[in-house]
């Protein structure tokens, strides 16, 4: 993204400081000359672009919203919502909370990062912790500061960096194995687990508690024992049994590209695309075969025509996170990301042609 040193200074000019937050991490509170509203301006790594980019683009219900980002060279600058509240490190301490008030927050704050697992490629928080959430006025948590947050990257052996607060963060944040969403699971069993204990930050459950179970499996050290995702641990927390998972579901259509972000605009222009390519399809084949061609060769025709009009979506849209698994997508130079996708295409092409002559090789003859 490149921005002329003019366009920042403007964008600069509208937002007045008032008064700052943390000035060891350069946080401060303006106000928009524009709309004279109160936001958050902080400074954090260019590394962290993606990320806001992101949560701006497609807020996340429950976390804090983003309105504005200035990349310079050399750092981001982030407008943010001002959430007023009490931090629920303060308020599990001066006021303990009852197991079934912790249990009411902790399942909106699973909601809230049931979404950020959600999105393509899933954003991994890193630093989930009773700090980092604001309880408002309506009672509502508020998820915080996505400074150390990155994209999940399943090629990854290791994480690169050791970011993560102490307590918090699961054992794969100090290098014992890539950050997954698994961290995220591992950091909200910590979390819910001191909500219980006026803040304390432990491993160590409360013997009286019903839901020592369920916290035990989500700080589990081996991450394949952790619950799968968010949406298991939802399910055992409303049922309280740790030992119930839910029966997984047939996709729904949530899952299909140009869905998955509920946008209702990227919604009717791939209800449209998608009914634009069946028709053709169709009408293909239709044709095809009524030019006396076999139906070995009509069905194999039409596959390439498939292949041509929807595969390429996957790739380009990325789904399912299909990036991830392909080398040098995320490679800085364009052109290694562009010949790596291509050859990632014509490979899933062949694999798909040769399985469906495998297929219809009863039908060949």
């Amino acid at each position: 993204m490149n921005t002329s040193k003019l366009e920042i200074d403007a964008k600069l000019s509208c937002y007045k400081e008032l008064t700052s937050i943390n000035e060891k991490k350069k946080i401060i509170i303006v106000e928009s000359k524009i709309d004279n509203k109160i936001y958050v301006k902080k400074e954090v790594s260019t590394h962290s672009y993606e990320i806001y980019r992101s949560l701006m683009e497609y807020p996340v219900l429950g976390a804090v919203k983003i309105y504005d980002l200035i990349l310079l060279p050399d750092k981001l600058i982030v407008i943010e919502e001002y959430v007023t509240g009490k931090l629920l490190s303060d308020l599990i301490v001066d006021n303990p909370i009852s197991e079934d008030k912790a249990c009411n927050y902790f399942i909106k704050i699973c909601e809230t990062v049931k979404q950020l697992h959600n999105m393509n490629p899933p954003v991994i928080h890193r630093d989930i912790k009773a700090s980092n959430i604001i309880i408002t006025s309506h009672d509502e948590p508020v998820l915080l500061d996505f400074n150390i947050a990155k994209l999940e990257d399943k090629t990854e052996e290791s994480d690169t960096e050791l970011l993560g607060s102490i307590g918090y963060a699961a054992p794969e944040q100090y290098g014992f194995g890539p950050s997954t969403t698994q961290a995220d699971i591992y950091a909200l069993g910590i979390l819910f687990n001191a909500m219980l204990q006026k803040g304390k930050v432990t491993r160590v459950l409360l013997k009286d508690s019903k839901h020592s179970k369920i916290i035990k499996k989500c700080t589990n050290m081996n991450p394949a024992e952790r619950y799968r995702s968010i949406d298991e641990l939802l399910f055992s927390i409303k049922n309280n049994n740790a030992d119930i998972l839910p029966i997984r579901k047939f996709p729904s259509i949530r899952n299909i590209p140009g869905f998955r972000h509920g946008n209702k605009k990227n919604m009717v222009i791939a209800s449209m695309y998608y009914i634009f390519a069946i028709t053709i399809i169709i009408s293909f084949f239709i044709n095809v075969y009524k030019d006396d061609n076999s139906l070995y060769d009509s069905i194999g025709m039409t596959f390439l025509l498939f292949e041509c009009i929807i595969i390429p979506i996957i790739f380009i849209l990325n789904y399912r996170n299909i990036w991830s698994i392909i080398p040098f997508m995320n490679s800085k130079i364009i052109l290694f990301r562009i010949i790596a996708c291509i050859i990632a295409y014509f490979s899933l092409s062949f694999i798909l042609i040769g399985a469906l002559l495998l297929l219809m090789s009863p039908i060949s003859h």
